[in-house]
């Protein structure tokens, strides 16, 4: 892989994400072992997400991929890590789990 994206370096994501897209088709019509209505299905999917791709050209980007600001860094976790720092402790830094927005 290390070496696919060095050769790749000066593509944009979504030419990238194009790429691989077009991979998995290549590789979807090879397979032998799934049932054609999944195969179907998967196809139109992908074939979808690299017509958007193309249109686009914008990479998609999942929500869940991404913490929400509020979730890193808000008031009271500001206040947190103030406390902790004027405590000297590392333990009340531990201030964010994903998905638990803390108020």
């Amino acid at each position: 892989m290390g070496d696919w994206r060095k050769k790749r370096a000066n593509k944009p994501l979504y030419q990238l994400q194009i790429e691989v897209g077009e991979m998995t088709l290549r590789w979807l019509s090879k397979l032998k072992d799934k049932p054609k209505k999944e195969q179907d299905a998967a196809r139109e999917a992908i074939e979808t997400e690299l017509e958007k791709l193309r249109r686009t050209k914008q990479p998609i980007l999942l929500k869940e991929s991404f913490p929400r600001y509020e979730y890193l860094y808000n008031e009271k976790l500001a206040e947190r890590a103030r406390e902790a720092v004027r405590k000297r402790t590392t333990r009340d830094i531990g201030i964010w789990r994903y998905g638990e927005r803390l108020e």
